[in-house]
């Protein structure tokens, strides 16, 4: 083979561009290596072969020629990508690897669509997957709402549902029933093979006349598996679409399922950390324990764990307020009174007002302080059953 060959051959399997190669700086390492060897004691005697023969010891300048071309490989391969190992997998702690492996596993793998949020308790769950809103406004959207000032703007084209139950055997036989078929001959049953099973489909599973406008249906699946009944619930322009989206559904092991939950789904591990995150400019009824907030075993979503949040703070100033009224404690009602009223610069509050009307059921609770009634009933067993007070373990008498 011609030199010139060689010599092109050889500059073709160089990975690393002569500019990359010129900014490794091998100067200060060749000095201190050269030192290095220059420093080291003279051998009493050469280094024999296995065989006897003496073998002719290597010069220091052999020795470093051979060390700055190692070097030069060193370099060249990093910079080539071949020696940068990929970013190791995150670790998740057993705890949520189990809950990952309590819940069904399943993603909707399609690009552009994620999880949104994420809740489960109780045997129970339900995971929301959606897509970014288009650049331009799409004619099919939800009716805009407003309530308590709040506009609630969803496109439920572009959301999907997933809930799913343990056990669950009422629900799949309530949806199977003839009888409660909302349009006759909505349902059928077919064959999902992403999944390997079989589902009952209804096409026209609408129940509010704000749905089933023109290309816009809302359409659901339910089937069985293993100790579960899982329903996916969209809305569609028709039935080809709703099928498309079934097949988007992937069965995944727990890590690629965690990997997949989006920043707002508050894990179990740091679900005291977000507690006292919340709990950040919120007035505090005297004697109020963080500890004492019900802990959520299990992933929430974040607006889930700030109603926990702010839900146990706002039930134990109406709990106090109703021992000062009791008691004839003016000033402690009084403070109680302030506290609630201004729960709508509470920062949990200010947040979870985008998404719901948590917030604003709590100032209207507190609007009736001052009566103490709620529609011509004492106001506190409302409030209780209202903000769901003995679920978050505050006891109102």
């Amino acid at each position: 083979m011609k030199t010139e060959k060689i010599e092109a051959e050889l500059r073709a399997a160089n990975p690393v561009a002569k500019p990359a190669l010129a900014a490794l700086d091998l100067a200060a390492g060749e000095a201190a290596l050269g030192q290095a060897l220059l420093a080291e004691p003279v051998l009493a005697a050469e280094p024999r072969a296995l065989d006897g023969a003496p073998r002719r010891a290597r010069s220091p300048r052999l020795l470093l020629a051979g060390a700055i071309l190692a070097a030069v490989a060193a370099g060249a391969f990093l910079l080539a990508g071949g020696g940068a190992s990929e970013s190791p997998a995150p670790a998740y702690g057993a705890e949520l690897v189990r809950f990952a492996e309590a819940t069904p596993l399943l993603l909707l793998e399609e690009p552009g669509w994620h999880v949104r949020s994420l809740s489960q308790l109780e045997g129970q769950g339900r995971m929301e997957f959606g897509i970014a809103a288009p650049a331009t406004p799409e004619a099919h959207i939800y009716k805009t709402h407003t309530r308590h000032g709040i506009a609630l703007h969803r496109d439920g084209l572009r959301r999907t549902e997933l809930t799913w139950w343990s056990g669950g055997g009422e629900m799949l036989k309530l949806f199977l029933h003839p009888r409660v078929d909302r349009v006759p001959g909505s349902r059928f049953t077919t064959a999902l093979p992403a999944l390997g099973t079989k589902v009952h489909i209804d096409t026209r599973a609408e129940t509010s006349p704000i749905y089933g406008g023109p290309g816009r249906h809302q359409m659901e699946a339910v089937w069985r598996e293993g100790g579960r009944v899982l329903l996916l619930n969209a809305t569609v322009p028709d039935l080809a679409a709703f099928r498309e989206r079934l097949g988007w559904l992937r069965r995944v092991d727990a890590q690629t399922w965690l990997d997949a939950m989006p920043a707002e789904v508050v894990k179990a591990a740091d679900y005291g950390a977000a507690v006292r995150e919340m709990l950040q400019g919120i007035p505090l009824p005297p004697g109020f324990d963080p500890a004492g907030i019900a802990d959520h075993p299990l992933t929430d979503d974040r607006y889930q764990v700030g109603a926990a949040v702010g839900g146990a703070v706002a039930c134990e100033w109406f709990r106090h307020w109703g021992d000062a009224v009791r008691n004839g404690d003016t000033t402690a009602a009084r403070e109680a009174e302030r506290a609630l009223q201004g729960a709508g610069s509470w920062p949990i509050f200010r947040e979870m007002s985008k998404e719901g009307a948590y917030p604003a059921t709590v100032l209207e609770y507190a609007e009736a302080m001052p009566s103490g009634r709620w529609y011509g009933r004492p106001l506190l067993p409302d409030v209780d059953q209202g903000l769901g007070c003995a679920r978050l373990g505050v006891s109102i008498p």
